[in-house]
């Protein structure tokens, strides 16, 4: 697909995912651009015409329960937080040593950040930083989990190509 076809079909899908987190109201709309532009940016760089995501059918269905199970984990996890009046927190950071390839580890990177109490900082090359509110949850076998779940539905996952990025 040609650069300036995939770039327009880009903004708009931003900008209509935009639209719909705004509920349809307009405000800013130099800032919404501005943004929806970046994002299509990036997108690009990221992820150029014509490689996208190849995902195998089945451990994808598999991972659809997975993924709402950790969302609904995450999400109870910081209505808890934020209703307690005692939040016993032990921060501290992780670097995980990453086992997979190909756009697995970025993949990874955005779902980690559904675990109850954690998100991703970074990745560099082999190792993702993540930020836990507590070290003494059980994140890092939850990572492994998620990790050998995205590698079997990652058809690149087995490619240790990179995406461009510097």
């Amino acid at each position: 697909m040609p650069f300036i076809l995939s770039f327009l079909i880009r903004i708009l899908m931003f900008a209509v995912f935009w639209w719909i987190l705004a509920e349809g109201v307009i405000f800013d709309a130099w800032f919404a651009a501005l943004a929806v532009f970046a994002v299509a940016m990036v997108s690009y760089r990221v992820f150029p015409a014509g490689e996208g995501w190849r995902f195998r059918l089945l451990p994808l269905l598999a991972f659809v329960p997975v993924f709402i199970r950790y969302s609904v984990a995450g999400g109870v996890d910081v209505s808890r937080r934020a209703l307690r009046s005692d939040m016993s927190l032990d921060s501290g950071f992780l670097d995980y040593p990453l086992s997979c390839g190909g756009r697995t580890p970025f993949l990874l990177a955005w779902v980690v950040s559904l675990l109850p109490g954690t998100v991703s900082i970074a990745v560099d090359g082999d190792i993702m930083r993540v930020h836990l509110l507590d070290r003494g949850m059980p994140v890092r076998e939850q990572i492994r989990d998620l990790e050998a779940r995205l590698s079997r539905l990652d058809k690149t996952s087995g490619e240790i190509t990179g995406l461009g990025l510097r």
